[in-house]
């Protein structure tokens, strides 16, 4: 019956090694700890007390078709509208380790998730050493102004304290490109959009600037702002909206101005930049503390180290801060960047 072949014909979505790797996923999930049940574990002659939980979705849609296999390459004709296979889960843990170490583990992962279906992160504590592993959920170096870095890296962060002297070192990889919108104002509480889309989800940082009328480059007042309290966004489409309205100007006539500065990803290359740094800090005692950072990025293409160490953007900066009491804390820093 080729007539019947040609008009069910369809893309074969189903591959054994997906099948395979999605079932072992599942299994291994399910051996560790049950579908929304905690496994927790203390024992308190080994120092170990810690939880694990994990959640899991396993679809899969399997069809045998006749014929000539290439009908079945190029089209959707034929199946139902819910037939796909999908694998999901999330994994996390925490707890004391050795009754010294303190460890958190994230894992997700979403077959249908296009910007990022996987996301890994590992960090271990002990005292004021640590070690971060994965999709970082904040920042580098930000006890600094300059030399901070807000894009969330994946990679490794080690970090040492002995005594006074203090070191810290990154490398990995950023998603995405950073960029800032500047917008004014207009009396409402939005929606208001960003310039680029989608935004990578918990990326952005939104303040509110007054400046002065007779001079733009003059901020009279910045205000940080926090997501859920403060205002929302739709990641997807890249719109805020704000809890209350955003003036055009405050009552003495200057402009209030709405600054977002976030990561938006692009489908074909998510992960092109590399980052790599280090910092050196010095704390002869609670109040006082001096520090160096160096940091720098580059293209990151097809793993080639050499093309992102030639073509970096590299800074450096010291800085100083003296804390004379819990609220009060005055500082310096100067940078450098080529």
């Amino acid at each position: 019956m080729p007539n019947l072949q040609r008009k069910c014909s369809c893309r074969l979505r189903f591959r054994y090694w997906h099948f395979l790797t999605s079932l072992a996923l599942l299994v291994l999930l399910l051996a560790i700890a049950a579908p929304g049940l905690p496994f927790v574990y203390q024992n308190p002659e080994s120092g170990h007390d810690f939880i694990l939980i994990g959640l899991g979705v396993f679809r899969q849609n399997l069809t045998s078709v006749d014929g000539v296999p290439d009908l079945f390459e190029e089209s959707d004709d034929g199946l139902p509208e819910d037939y796909s296979n999908r694998t999901r889960f999330a994994f996390f843990g925490e707890g004391r380790l050795y009754d010294k170490y303190d460890f958190l583990l994230k894992t997700y992962y979403d077959q249908e998730d296009i910007y990022d279906d996987f996301q890994f992160l590992f960090e271990l504590h002990k005292d004021q050493n640590f070690m971060i592993l994965g999709d970082h959920e904040y920042g580098t170096f930000q006890d600094t102004i300059f030399t901070a870095q807000d894009e969330r890296l994946r990679g490794v962060t080690l970090s040492g304290q002995s005594g006074w002297v203090g070191g810290t070192a990154v490398s990995g990889v950023l998603r995405g490109e950073t960029t800032t919108d500047e917008i004014r104002g207009d009396g409402t509480s939005g929606p208001y959009r960003l310039e680029e889309a989608p935004v990578i989800e918990g990326s952005e940082q939104v303040r509110i600037e007054i400046r002065d009328r007779s001079n733009p480059n003059r901020v009279i007042q910045r205000r940080a702002l926090a997501r859920g309290r403060d205002y929302l966004m739709n990641y997807d489409d890249g719109e805020i909206r704000f809890d209350r309205p955003v003036d055009e100007s405050d009552f003495r006539g200057n402009p209030i101005f709405i600054i977002v500065t976030y990561q938006f990803d692009t489908l074909d290359d998510k992960y092109h930049r590399a980052s790599w740094g280090t910092r050196l800090t010095l704390t002869p005692n609670d109040s006082v503390q001096a520090g160096v950072t160096y940091l720098a990025d580059g293209p990151w293409i097809d793993a080639d180290t050499s093309d992102a160490w030639d073509n970096r953007r590299q800074i450096y900066g010291a800085d100083l801060s003296v804390k004379f009491t819990e609220r009060y804390k005055a500082g310096i820093e100067v940078a450098n960047s080529e």
